[in-house]
């Protein structure tokens, strides 16, 4: 049996002959203009020291998590970096970070950007199914220029925002330098069925021209095979499922169906992106952008259902509350799926600085979010429709 599920969402934007007064800027941000929010974007390059005088300086409140703070931590995905940030909580799916609220609102009401440029949503299983999140477990943290969550908004950001904004910082080359070479290799094991998990990042980067021109190249893989063990049950608090006489307190929750759960999982996550600056002058800036990111994940999942135990209790054992009942039935599954998750985004653009006075920013932005989910193939087995002599099936 296959079944084939596409989600794909589409956002072209773009902002024109945006003209701002240069005094307006703050010190230590540059403007990040287009898209549909016009948000600033803090390039923050390094020591915590300098990240808490950003945001001293800030007109908004933010916190920052620099590219230095996430390479000290084995953090697979955004999520994972993000939930470092004082008031982010994630939510997690399958064993890792996926979607994160906050303080306290639910993610569908929280706007992503990367480098100000608005992001679509790329996952529809969002906590409250609004489907407008982003998904950011499809992004490697090997990946990430840096992080910051925008607490505070201004009037001109978009309502999705509602509680916040959290901006995602491309790789940059470090002030001061002409080139960057940067390269990590982890690895690891899944403690609960001894599978491995590596990853790795490497970013490139070069000025030529008398550092007119500069060109970067960023590259993030990951890649584990996670194991899941569940059970999960459900109750009926139904006094007249058990027999008179039946001690009370055991009527308070019958124990009615259990699903034991064993999934594994084989996810390959990777991300790419770069771009060109050109600067003719100390006043006029070019750029070019982009990132492809996203998973793959094949999921093997074996269920075993039991269900009916209350349907027809037959006894009640009151010392040790186990109970027998007729009429219970078991199923087996095999499911087998494939998931493809991703978030891609090119954006053109630049600045310039009119008389000293003025600036004028123009950007064009494209930017995709999708969601591939395709069912294999369902193996289901009745192994047991009714037992008419039961054993001791449940308890209390």
């Amino acid at each position: 049996m296959t079944k084939s599920n596409f989600i794909k969402r589409l956002l072209c934007s773009a902002s024109v002959a945006t003209l701002t007064m240069a005094a307006m800027h703050p010190v230590h941000a540059q403007s990040a203009a287009g898209g549909s929010a016009n948000i600033e974007t803090v390039v923050v390059t390094g020591a915590r020291e300098q990240v808490q005088e950003v945001k001293k300086q800030a007109q908004v409140i933010l916190d920052i998590a620099p590219l230095d703070q996430i390479r000290l931590m084995p953090d697979s995905n955004a999520a994972e970096a993000l939930q470092r940030l004082p008031g982010i909580s994630p939510e997690a799916d399958t064993g890792e970070g996926r979607f994160i609220n906050i303080r306290g609102m639910d993610t569908d009401l929280n706007g992503t950007t990367f480098d100000g440029v608005r992001m679509t949503s790329s996952n529809p299983a969002s906590p409250m199914s609004g489907g407008r999140a982003v998904a950011f477990d499809s992004f490697p943290a090997g990946q990430l220029g840096g992080v910051e969550v925008i607490k505070s908004l201004t009037p001109d950001v978009d309502a999705e925002g509602l509680r916040g904004v959290v901006n995602i910082q491309p790789r940059t080359i470090p002030a001061g330098q002409d080139h960057i070479i940067d390269a990590s290799v982890a690895g690891g094991i899944e403690a609960l069925h001894g599978s491995p998990v590596y990853k790795g990042d490497l970013t490139v980067g070069q000025r030529f021209f008398d550092d007119k021109l500069s060109v970067i190249f960023s590259y993030g893989f990951e890649q584990d095979h996670r194991g899941i063990d569940d059970i999960e049950a459900d109750y009926i608090n139904d006094p007249t499922t058990v027999p008179p006489g039946t001690s009370p307190f055991l009527t308070e929750k019958a124990f009615d169906d259990v699903q034991y759960r064993w999934y594994q999982y084989h996810r390959s996550r990777q991300g790419f992106g770069g771009g060109f600056t050109y600067n003719p002058d100390s006043t006029t800036s070019i750029y070019l952008r982009g990132f492809n990111s996203g998973y793959s994940e094949r999921a093997e999942k074996h269920e075993l259902v039991i269900t009916g135990l209350a349907d027809a209790i037959q006894s009640v054992n009151n010392t040790n509350g186990t109970f027998t009942s007729s009429g219970a039935k078991s199923r087996y599954s095999d499911i087998t799926t494939d998931e493809d998750v991703g978030n891609h985004l090119v954006e053109f653009g630049g600045n310039t600085l009119i008389a000293d006075l003025v600036t004028m920013d123009a950007r064009v932005s494209w930017t995709e979010g999708g969601l591939t989910d395709i069912l294999y193939q369902v193996d289901r087995d009745i192994i047991a429709r009714e037992r008419p002599d039961p054993e001791v099936v449940g308890t209390w």
